[in-house]
């Protein structure tokens, strides 16, 4: 074909048209597509995690043929289909939820947002999980368990996203997630510790400043400290979520925002993108940030990419996108371990061609997951934070604040 690296991109294209097809089929099926203003921030979900699903084909096509050891790709575009998607990912949530920063302390109910995070993130997770140590079952039979008490802090740590310790005495348990769990767990922490200050900031700067300096206070602030990103991984990320939260304030200039929809702005948004997937590494270091944010900015001001991202598939794929994220490694070691006796007969380099057919089955199976757990759970959480509201304890505490 045309080299490792090429074909990856090209089977990762075909990939995501797959996906559109997969989801077109589920529409037709009654498959229900959310509606959502944000039409365009949605549709680029989707294609986030099926960009992490390729980025780790790259990593397990070595890992199956030659047994290397599971690390990141080389070559910078297949580093930055995993790396640049999540950064992408965490300016939407910035994105997201800034509309929570800029109500202030007094608009944000603790209680309210925990119990929608909660069932909105975990059910999921636990289908995930459950998943897995099935498939270990389904390898293992369980004969290389540990203790009870070991196997129990594995699964919190797990739970807790800490990180991907053996399940069930299997070594590589954590290739089975894709070891993805760490970006949750900063997820987590943006909710516990960075919106909370944000709102506090709000509260101060409100009628004393423009509400941007919020945001872009915290950008300053994250990159000066960024020399203790090591100590403090947490700082490493912070440029993102506030680049998320200046894309939203520059939503709201509609004079700005119109031209930003544009033919022009589309080029030069893609072009930003395509600059820093083939020379920046790291995406919150400042140049990096600066051309992620540049296209991130585009897409937030509800360019759609020439229509790509607003069709009803790709407003599906993104209702899905949790789902993908989470179950592709499932997917992608049932392929490259289970099959094997299947997969073993294709020739290496004939391999990326798996991967439109892996996106189907990601996608497929995340779509069950969504309808089965997701949306049941999120429907809990809503019923529960429903219940909060009118709970006599909150009603005396909001009485007290008043």
């Amino acid at each position: 074909m045309f080299g490792p690296v090429a074909d990856i991109l090209l089977c990762g294209a075909l990939a995501y048209a797959a996906a559109l097809v997969a989801a077109r089929g589920l529409i037709r099926a009654g498959f229900p597509v959310p509606a959502s203003g944000e039409t365009a921030i949605d549709g680029l979900r989707g294609l986030l995690a099926l960009g992490v699903l390729v980025h780790h084909v790259a990593i397990w096509i070595p890992v199956a043929r030659a047994g290397a050891a599971w690390t990141t790709p080389e070559s910078l575009p297949l580093h930055n289909l995993g790396a640049g998607s999540v950064g992408l990912f965490f300016m939407v949530t910035g994105y997201v939820f800034y509309p929570r920063v800029l109500g202030g302390l007094r608009g944000l109910d603790l209680g309210r947002l925990a119990l929608g995070r909660l069932f909105r993130l975990y059910p999921a997770l636990i289908a995930s999980i459950l998943l897995i140590l099935g498939l270990i079952l389904w390898r293992t039979g369980g004969a290389q368990a540990g203790t009870i008490h070991a196997e129990a802090a594995a699964l919190l740590r797990w739970l807790a996203c800490a990180g991907t310790p053996p399940l069930l005495g299997e070594a590589d348990s954590g290739r089975m997630n894709a070891h993805v769990l760490w970006s949750l767990r900063y997820e987590l922490l943006f909710y516990i510790l960075v919106l909370p200050a944000c709102c506090a900031a709000m509260d101060r700067v409100r009628g004393r400043a423009p509400t941007w300096w919020v945001p872009a206070g915290l950008l300053v602030v994250a990159l000066l400290l960024r020399p203790l990103k090591n100590a403090l991984p947490l700082i490493g990320y912070l440029p993102l979520f506030a680049v998320g939260m200046l894309a939203y304030e520059v939503r709201l200039r509609e004079t700005l925002a119109t031209r930003l929809r544009g033919p022009v702005a589309t080029c030069l948004g893609l072009a930003a993108l395509a600059l820093a997937a083939t020379t920046q590494v790291v995406p919150g270091k400042p140049a990096a940030l600066a051309l992620y944010g540049a296209f991130f900015v585009c897409i937030a001001c509800g360019n759609d990419l020439g229509g790509l991202l607003r069709a009803r598939s790709a407003r599906l794929l993104g209702a899905c996108s949790y789902g993908v994220y989470l179950l592709h490694g499932v997917v992608l070691s049932a392929l490259f371990v289970d099959l094997a006796p299947l997969t073993g007969a294709v020739p290496t380099g004939l391999l990326p061609l798996l991967i439109p057919a892996a996106a189907m089955a990601a996608v497929l199976l995340a779509a069950l997951v969504h309808l089965a757990v997701e949306r049941p759970g999120i429907r809990a959480g809503q019923a529960l934070a429903q219940a909060w509201e009118r709970a006599p304890v909150l009603g005396r505490l909001r009485a007290r604040a008043a």
